[in-house]
């Protein structure tokens, strides 16, 4: 399994836009390849969340010239679902519209990150801001196949941020049940057209994933995030 995200340091630079339109990226074997074949490293950056961005005044083109600059081919946007919910389901989409326009004018991929921490099997989090429902999350992945789906700068849907139990402080849950929650969402999120690459967590904050290897995903074309 590759890494997804490869932080780097800050380098300041002017950046000229990208041309040519980004191919589609898919998986083969345990590589991510383009269209034409050619294998694909991604060396990313994870923005803050688009809607805090946004209010501080920092969602510009500019700040996507910066992660450029820093050698970034591939952006993650963490959407806290209570930014979801307060900003509206339209609103939003209009600053994942800008990110996205931006990021691939820099050839630059994108993440779309669902980013709640805790267990959705007992809708148990480690904060407010990270409550959701189960129907609020398959309804936000329905969304996001139905709007991005054909759009090949969304290269990677990452299903869930970090699904935890806290020591069981958040209740349990197994791997069956995460595993079927998981195929869950890429069912739906493939049926409403969405193309990219569906991203699964590890157990404890997405760092144990132990159970894939006896009981993967049974979904082909995705990736584990750990």
């Amino acid at each position: 399994m590759r890494p997804l995200l490869t932080l780097g340091l800050l380098l300041l630079g002017s950046l000229c836009f990208a041309q040519q339109p980004l191919e589609r990226v898919t998986v083969k074997g345990n590589s991510f390849v383009n269209e034409s074949g050619d294998t694909v490293i991604f060396r990313g950056f994870s923005s803050s969340d688009p809607d805090k961005l946004e209010k501080q005044g920092y969602w510009t083109q500019s700040y996507f010239e910066e992660m450029k600059s820093w050698g970034a081919n591939l952006v993650r946007f963490p959407i806290h679902p209570t930014a979801w919910n307060r900003r509206g389901k339209e609103a939003y989409m209009k600053l994942l519209d800008q990110g996205i326009e931006w990021a691939g004018a820099l050839g630059m991929y994108v993440i779309i990150d669902w980013h709640s921490i805790g267990n959705l099997r007992t809708e148990m989090y480690q904060h407010e801001m990270y409550n959701t429902t189960q129907k609020e999350t398959f309804d936000f992945w329905r969304t996001i196949g139905r709007k991005y789906g054909k759009n090949t700068i969304v290269a990677f849907y990452e299903l869930y941020n970090e699904p935890t139990t806290f020591n069981n402080q958040l209740g349990t849950l197994k791997w069956p049940d995460w595993k079927a929650l998981n195929e869950e969402m890429i069912t739906i999120v493939r049926a409403n057209g969405g193309e990219g690459i569906p991203l699964v967590a590890g157990f404890n904050w997405a760092y144990d994933l132990t159970p894939v290897n006896n009981d993967p995903i049974d979904a082909v074309g995705i990736a584990y995030v750990a």
